[in-house]
Formats: structure tokens, sequence, C-alpha cells
């Protein structure tokens, strides 16, 4: 089974009453040294999320992307 991407991820901890940003799932990742679409990614570890990304060397996560970001929360 692949791994899902990061909007999905989202819509899944929104669906089960999990309301994080993306911003704070985004550095959640980081943290833990995993890929995350650039996206959804704060300004202030941009570089730190490219690098990451570009020496990731696990399976964890597709590095798909949105065509159109996703209306994530309900007053979006």
């Amino acid at each position: 089974m692949p791994w899902h991407t990061f909007p999905e991820i989202l819509q899944r901890l929104h669906h089960e009453g999990i309301y994080i940003h993306p911003h704070q799932l985004a550095e959640f990742f980081l943290w833990h040294g995993l890929p995350v679409d650039l996206d959804y990614v704060p300004k202030h570890l941009q570089q730190r999320a490219a690098f990451v990304n570009a020496n990731y060397q696990g399976d964890m996560a597709r590095s798909e992307v949105a065509k159109e970001p996703l209306g994530l929360f309900p007053f979006e």
C-alpha cells in the first residue's frame, strides 16, 4: 500500500477530530526528519525542508503536489 500524501494525512486528521494547522503538521514532519510538500512549510523553515526533502532516504511519503490547495478548515 502506498503512503499517503501530505494533504491526505491532514484531511484524515481533521476527519478524526484532530484540527491541526498545516504548518504545525509540516513542522512535526520536519522535526522527525520526514519530507514534506514545501507549499505547507512556514517560510522560516523552507531551507530546512528543502534539505530534508533532498536528503531523505526512506519511503515514508510520496512527493506529489496538489494542483489546487484543499480547503482544509471549515472556515476557508
